[in-house]
């Protein structure tokens, strides 16, 4: 069941080529799935030319054709139990054997022979696969029937262009007929007397064998084998481009999974060269900070204390300190750019009550002998009070 299945699929097409009382051609499609262990018709219709047929075959890409048209020789002979060969020459003496295909069918008595030059068969075929469609068997005028016969009990059945008796299980008589329409019952498949040849076909390939068929099997065996090997090779090549897809899904997934860390490195690394611009920039701000401090410190601290003690002390009652800046700033601190200042000095800010109280301070000041001079930035009245800003230069010492 899984060989047919790969091969096939779960739909079966059968096609036969017919013609009217006209003589006119025409053609019947059936088409059958397999539903729940069980062959239901899915698709049906009559075409006026073999290219409206290509479309309803193509889809299902193998079919069972049935040659039932004026290209097919049809005799009954009383000969059974005898080789093909001798049964041929007895319907048809003055063939050459060598350019028919042929199907046989024998009962207990009689012989039904149908004929047809490969040439036409063979042209038919190829037309089809060149559409894409595989024939994978066929039959002959009326004798894909004993396919059905398993299924259809004892009684007179109309096909496209003829009438059978069957008696026993079995064809008794095959007679040249055009009847109207008829519904028949096959296994609760409900087909028209159209279909009963098609539905042979279908049956014939589903169940993979022809029953008692004979005469087309080194043909037909040809044609299963060949479709069975471009089936394969179908399915091989599928199923390699599917094994190469996986492969290249797996390396681009894991491409991208490696790709994805990759780029997550480089943003960790951009990060971090970012972090070290950032620390090597606080390192330098750092280190011309040091370099201000360590200007700041040029002096020693315990000299610098001693100057700012003497300052304090020389401070009256009177007198109120507001700023004392020692080596005041030369200009103002700009971002990247290194602070000077100015080395030796010291300002000094403060409120008095009285003029002569910083007067006083400022001779106090110029006693000392670490102060070089005394020089008055501001001086002026604010409200009661006597605002001043003197500028000590320290002795170079």
């Amino acid at each position: 069941m899984l060989k047919k299945w790969l091969l096939y699929g779960t739909s079966f097409c059968a096609i036969e080529h017919s013609t009217d009382k006209n003589n006119t051609d025409f053609y019947t499609g059936l088409q059958l799935s397999k539903k729940k262990k069980e062959l239901t018709v899915t698709n049906r219709h009559q075409y006026n030319s073999i290219d409206e047929v290509i479309p309803f075959v193509k889809a299902n890409k193998h079919a069972f054709l049935i040659i039932n048209n004026q290209h097919v020789l049809s005799k009954k002979i009383t000969v059974v139990n005898d080789s093909q060969t001798k049964l041929i020459q007895a319907a048809f003496p003055n063939i050459v054997i060598s350019d028919f295909y042929y199907e046989i069918y024998s009962n207990d008595t009689e012989s039904f022979i149908s004929i047809c030059r490969k040439e036409h068969i063979d042209t038919v075929i190829d037309l089809y696969s060149k559409k894409g469609i595989s024939i994978v068997d066929f039959s002959l005028g009326n004798l894909a029937l004993q396919n059905i016969l398993p299924f259809i009990g004892n009684d007179n059945f109309n096909t496209s262009n003829a009438k059978i008796t069957v008696e026993n299980n079995k064809i008794t008589i095959i007679e040249k007929k055009f009847v109207e329409d008829q519904t028949y019952i096959v296994n609760d498949l409900e087909v028209s007397n159209y279909e009963l040849l098609p539905l042979g076909g279908v049956l014939s390939y589903y169940f993979d064998q022809n029953i008692e068929q004979i005469g087309l099997t080194q043909k037909t065996e040809g044609l299963k084998k060949t479709y069975q090997q471009k089936k394969l090779f179908d399915l091989g090549l599928k199923f390699w481009l599917g094994f190469l897809f996986t492969i290249l899904l797996i390396n681009f997934l894991v491409f991208s999974n490696y790709t994805t860390k990759a780029d997550q490195l480089t943003i960790d690394v951009q990060l971090n060269e970012q972090t070290k611009n950032r620390l090597i920039s606080l390192q330098e701000k750092v280190s011309q900070k040091e370099k201000v401090v360590k200007n700041l410190q040029s002096v020693s601290q315990s000299k610098v204390s001693r100057h700012l003690d003497e300052i304090a002390q020389l401070i009256p009652n009177t007198i109120l300190l507001t700023n004392i800046y020692y080596q005041p700033i030369k200009s103002r601190v700009k971002k990247g750019k290194t602070i000077l200042v100015t080395k030796n000095q010291i300002i000094v800010k403060g409120v008095s009550k009285k003029n002569e109280d910083s007067t006083h301070l400022i001779s106090l000041l110029e006693s000392k002998k670490w102060v070089d001079k005394v020089t008055i930035m501001s001086y002026g009245k604010q409200k009661n009070n006597m605002e001043f800003e003197l500028l000590i230069h320290i002795n170079n010492e």
